[in-house]
């Protein structure tokens, strides 16, 4: 098996409550979806793992720390067009995590429901990323 050639990059769906974490990006050229909700991610920096640099991430999105174990991966997508592929994982806070959060990057970060999710009222390259590609893991919302 031939190893992967490209950037590596994560996101994590962050469920609490059956709400979910989403973050209105920056309306900037140089950033990835920009103007679009998302989930918290980002790419590995050197030779971070994965749940490292995902752990990192929401650190700097958030200002919530967050334990590696917390992580679950769900499923990889391949965005050949910028030779990427991004890992999704879950986390589950613990009841204390995500009470109150700080907006580091980007414009907002609030809770939305699993249902605005899901219809579409807060679209996201992720959700509909998996709306496309892996309808079976749809449950991860619930």
């Amino acid at each position: 098996m031939t190893a992967f050639v490209g950037r590596q990059s994560v996101t994590v769906i962050i469920i609490k409550d059956k709400m979910v974490l989403a973050n209105l990006r920056d309306d900037k050229d140089w950033i990835w979806n920009p103007d679009m909700w998302s989930m918290p991610g980002g790419q590995a920096d050197g030779d971070e793992t994965l749940v490292e640099a995902l752990v990192r991430e929401i650190w700097e999105e958030t200002a919530q720390a967050v334990s590696p174990d917390q992580l679950e991966p769900l499923l990889n997508f391949h965005y050949a067009g910028i030779n990427t592929i991004t890992t999704v994982f879950r986390l589950r806070p613990y009841p204390d995590q995500f009470v109150t959060f700080e907006c580091r990057e980007g414009v907002e970060l609030k809770w939305v429901t699993v249902d605005d999710v899901l219809s579409g009222q807060i679209r996201s390259e992720v959700t509909g990323k998996m709306h496309d590609v892996a309808p079976e893991h749809l449950d991860i919302f619930q």
